[in-house]
């Protein structure tokens, strides 16, 4: 399907994840690029692997004026999105080096991820 083939080469369907947005090229294809609140979330990742408690980072992104849920917040860090990777049901077990911009290194990303186990987060970079 059209779906399953656009992830097949790391490009992303539907709407993408907070930090993230669509722009339309003068030729007609379309790229996501990091906006600001992106810029600040590169800056969360970086607090939560150095140790910081994703409600601590979530207090630190509200006083910058960027809100966040509790919730979203969780959903955030365990997101493979913002590594530049993209991980779908359309191929599971794969993942998939995507087209976008990462917002955080994989180092990074892994160092808090592996402090949190429970995510069930079961792809291999």
């Amino acid at each position: 399907n059209g779906m399953r083939k656009r992830v097949e080469k790391g490009l992303w369907g539907g709407m993408p994840p907070r930090g993230y947005k669509v722009f339309v090229l003068e030729d007609g294809t379309k790229e996501l690029r990091i906006t600001r609140d992106g810029e600040w979330l590169s800056e969360a990742f970086k607090k939560r692997s150095d140790g910081m408690t994703a409600e601590a980072v979530r207090h630190w992104l509200a006083s910058n004026g960027i809100m966040v849920s509790s919730s979203r917040m969780d959903e955030i860090f365990k997101n493979v999105f913002y590594t530049g990777y993209i991980s779908s049901r359309l191929l599971p077990g794969l993942l998939i080096e995507g087209k976008h911009p990462p917002i955080v290194d994989v180092d990074t990303f892994l160092a808090i991820y592996s402090r949190v186990k429970k995510w069930g987060f079961n792809t291999i970079i």
